[in-house]
């Protein structure tokens, strides 16, 4: 296993944004999230890569797994 959430809940407040998500990422396979603006994506990446920790649950990471990402802040 590359990485996994198993029971993943995250909250801001009283507001839910991922309720009890589990899943596992497997060597060689790619994913992708698609979904509307506003509907957590960036918020399960940022518990992902342990920006945010989660309510409840726990995210497994395989020992050698790295995540690197990029910031893409406009500059102003």
């Amino acid at each position: 296993m590359l990485l996994g959430l198993q029971n993943v809940t995250f909250e801001f407040g009283a507001r839910v944004i991922v309720e009890d998500a589990t899943w596992h990422i497997q060597p060689n396979e790619r994913i992708g999230l698609v979904g509307y603006n506003g509907t957590g994506k960036s918020t399960l990446f940022k518990v992902l890569t342990g920006q945010y920790s989660p309510s409840k649950g726990t995210v497994e990471k395989g020992r050698e797994t790295t995540i690197g990402f990029l910031h893409q802040d406009l500059l102003g």
